[in-house]
């Protein structure tokens, strides 16, 4: 999988991805641990030109969610 080899390629470094909203539907997925399914029924609604944050700290191996959908730069 794709966020796999990113993130073994670019772990402890700053990582940013122009993508659409597919992407993120699946960086959820991924992080979250979200059947494809459970997914399609949420509907996230991702805003073009949005900004999705996501990072890990250190002392953690889990990845927190910043912030979703943040469109106030617009």
């Amino acid at each position: 999988m794709i966020q796999r080899a990113l993130l073994k390629e670019h772990q402890g470094k700053t990582l940013v991805l122009v993508t659409h909203g597919g992407v993120i539907g699946t960086a959820f997925s991924y992080f979250f641990g979200l059947s494809a399914a459970l997914l399609s029924r949420v509907g996230l609604g991702t805003k073009n030109a949005s900004i999705t944050h996501w990072y890990q700290p250190t002392s953690a191996p889990k990845w927190i969610l910043e912030r979703y959908n943040d469109y106030h730069h617009l």
